[in-house]
Order: structure tokens, then sequence, then C-alpha cells
């Protein structure tokens, strides 16, 4: 195992972006764990569906694919991440703000006609993201339970799920994608020098 890796990654307290323009995520990752020391990396999935390296329990993986493409998060902690495509344009947003969101949330989609969808995907980004941390499972009562704290921010920085606080960041990789990630503890994001992390202009607006 690449123990000097690691423990880089966890001394900056980082966790490490992978981009790839195709949706061959498991061979992607295992190439990924390889570079990262790991000898045989074999990847499995827990009673959830959550991906793991199976004999590798100090290196934590998570994806998202969309748009033929993939997004991984390595860590040397548990991590969640998700994205959309910012073209993707939601026809049932109503109902699925009324079945998944809480009222905090759904008065924060709707405060803003014009970026109704762009808050919509956000949100849904960071409860994908915070779920998929868990392990709880998308559809087992997860989406429904997961929270989103505002505070004094413009936009949610934090969630709460199954009695536990979750930090987030979410940017833009491209033009094209809105990224959340999401861990248990503080972190630092390291991206690939191609995808220079862009803050979504909705964290700068106010929270009405």
């Amino acid at each position: 195992m690449g123990h000097r890796v690691l423990k880089k990654m966890e001394s900056e307290n980082r966790i490490q972006i992978h981009v790839w323009e195709d949706t061959d995520w498991k061979r992607r990752c295992e190439d990924a764990a390889q570079s990262e020391g790991v000898l045989h990396p074999e990847i499995q999935r827990d009673a959830n569906g959550k991906p793991f390296f199976s004999g590798c329990p100090e290196l934590f993986f998570n994806v998202s694919t969309t748009r033929g493409h993939t997004v991984a998060a390595f860590a040397p902690f548990p991590v969640g991440i998700d994205w959309e495509h910012l073209g993707r344009k939601v026809a049932s947003v109503p109902r699925i703000i009324r079945r998944y969101f809480f009222d905090e949330e759904i008065a924060w989609v709707q405060a803003s006609p014009q970026e109704e969808n762009a808050r919509f995907l956000h949100l849904w980004t960071i409860k994908e993201a915070s779920v998929k941390l868990d392990g709880c499972g998308l559809y087992e009562g997860g989406l429904c339970n997961c929270r989103a704290g505002f505070g004094e921010a413009a936009a949610p920085r934090f969630s709460f799920l199954n009695g536990k606080r979750i930090h987030l960041e979410t940017f833009y990789i491209g033009e094209e994608f809105l990224v959340t990630v999401a861990a248990y503890r503080d972190f630092l994001l390291a991206l690939p020098a191609k995808y220079p992390k862009l803050i979504p202009n909705i964290l700068c607006h106010s929270k009405n």
C-alpha cells in the first residue's frame, strides 16, 4: 500500500478529484488507486451498494457519472461526491422538491424563479453527495432525511444526515458541471490542472 501518498493526503486534509471523459469508472478508479500505491485494487460494494476497495481500508473513494463523464473523489477518510450537468432541465422540480426537500430548502429554491433550476441542481448534488458519504442508500430514506444547513450563508455550506453534520464544497468543473463534495471533516480539494475550480455565482448571492 502507498502509505507515503496517503500520509501526504491526510496531512493536507486533502481530497483528490479525478475527472474522466468516459463512464468506465471502475477501471478508472482501480487505475487511480494503483497510481497511489495500491498493488491489487479490487472494487466491491457494501450492503447498500457503496463501492470500496477491498483490502485497502485506508483509501476511500466515491464516484458520479453524467453525460458520458465521470468524477471521482479519493481521500484517506470517508467521502461522497455528486455532479450534475448544468444543461439538465428538470421538468418535475415541483414534484421532486415536495417529496424530498424540507420547507426551508423549498423556499430557497423558489425564492429566485430565474435560478430555480440551478438552485434545485445545487441542492440535489448536496443531498446525493451527503447520502453517498453516509452510505445509507438514496431511496431508503437517505434523500428524505438529508437537510441542507444554511446558517447565515447565501447557500448551503453544510448538511445534516442521521445525526451527523457534513462539510460541503460546491463548485463548477469547467462550464458544464456543478459538483458537490461531502465529508465529515474540513478538507482541501486537489483538482486536475485542466479543470480549475470555479465558484458558482449562486454562492455569492444573498440567501433570499
